[in-house]
């Protein structure tokens, strides 16, 4: 009889504690994660912290991956292997010109893509010299909106000798109706020639979007597509560089449903309003390409439902990340909430064949440390 009471107190503890684990994790939402995780530590010098990392790229040199980033403050570009975490190559692309960087794209040791304002954009060798220069004035006559050119979080793909970058949905405050065929969203640079593909999806021509309008990118060497992430939607754009042809793809997010508009006048412009629609909304901030295990990471910053109304930055940070895989047949098959970018700068981040990997803050200011997620 004892025994009997023994096992039912048991089972009504064990009951009682399942259902106080599912309250007290009811916050942690994930879906089927599946995620081993560690970290990679890469060594910083005395003028680098890991808070003004800017556009990290990585590409390979005789099938040995090496990772890369810009110190914005003393104009260094520094290049790691992968394999060792040991710095092989640094290049000062400020140390033979007067040039003032407005962002730096990495394509290779090679290839250092310095945009100077909007008008102009600079080829930068391996030994801090300019190969070529480019005028990137926007060409008015080919489209009403042209793009801008951003380089920070998207890293210039090179095919057939000609180079592609993406930009910004621009002609959002024009307060005119363009058809998607007037506003493009790729820029394509060859020689000194200038064209632009990808049409504006249809979401921005309706509605006033605030600060969602930039477009990022990742680049599939396989298939030779650009795949395209715009701020406010939840679809992946194919933009084939052998047909010029785009394809699109609506995923569907447990957490990332698309955005709301601050208005419907395209004519409306308040900065405040703008900010404070960026905190409350869901923002897609960079898609990346795993050609190793064929899939795509979709970083997605989630709403802040704690901001005080006070300061923007404050509710920037505190939004949390969601993670969203997407596989080759451009299907959702896992999706993941890590924390928030108090805690990580997921944009700033890279893909190896351990995974993805994420730069976490406060870990040592001596060393850039990422959390490195392996989906499985």
């Amino acid at each position: 009889m004892d025994q009997i009471k023994y096992i039912f107190v048991l089972l009504i503890f064990i009951l009682f504690n399942n259902v106080n684990c599912r309250q007290n994790n009811k916050n942690v939402e994930t879906i089927n994660p599946n995620v081993i995780e560690s970290h990679f530590n890469i060594p910083l010098d005395q003028n680098t912290t890991p808070y003004i990392l800017k556009g990290i790229s990585t590409f390979e040199i005789n099938e040995v991956l090496y990772v890369s980033f810009y110190n914005k403050l003393n104009g260094n570009v520094y290049i790691y292997n992968f394999e060792n975490a040991k710095l092989e190559y640094q290049i000062n692309i400020l140390e033979h010109y007067n040039i003032r960087p407005y962002e730096v794209g990495i394509y290779n040791k090679d290839s250092i893509f310095v945009r100077e304002g909007k008008e102009r954009l600079y080829l930068i060798d391996d030994k801090g010299y300019i190969k070529h220069s480019y005028n990137t004035e926007r060409d008015y006559s080919q489209v009403k909106v042209p793009p801008f050119i951003s380089l920070v979080h998207n890293q210039p793909v090179v095919f057939n000798d000609t180079i592609y970058f993406s930009g910004k949905v621009t002609g959002n405050f024009l307060g005119e109706y363009f058809k998607p065929e007037e506003r493009k969203t790729i820029t394509q640079i060859f020689n000194d020639s200038i064209n632009y593909y990808v049409p504006c999806p249809e979401e921005y021509l309706k509605s006033n979007w605030g600060y969602a309008w930039n477009v990022s990118h990742t680049y599939n060497a396989r298939t030779n597509d650009i795949i395209m992430c715009f701020d406010a939607i939840p679809a992946i754009f194919r933009f084939n560089l052998k047909t010029k042809k785009t394809y699109r793809y609506n995923f569907n997010s447990k957490f990332f449903k698309g955005i709301r508009p601050v208005k419907t006048d395209r004519s409306y412009y308040s900065e405040t309003d703008f900010e404070e629609h960026i905190i409350a909304q869901p923002i897609v901030r960079k898609i990346l390409y795993d050609k190793f295990k064929q899939v795509y990471y979709i970083l997605v910053q989630l709403p802040n439902k704690n901001y005080d109304g006070k300061k923007i930055g404050d509710g920037i940070r505190g939004k949390e990340w969601s993670i969203i895989v997407i596989n080759k047949d451009f299907k959702k098959v896992n999706e993941l909430k890590i924390g928030d970018t108090n805690k990580f700068r997921a944009h700033v981040s890279f893909v190896s064949p351990n995974g993805l990997h994420i730069l976490e803050m406060g870990i040592n200011e001596d060393v850039a440390s990422f959390k490195t997620l392996n989906f499985n």
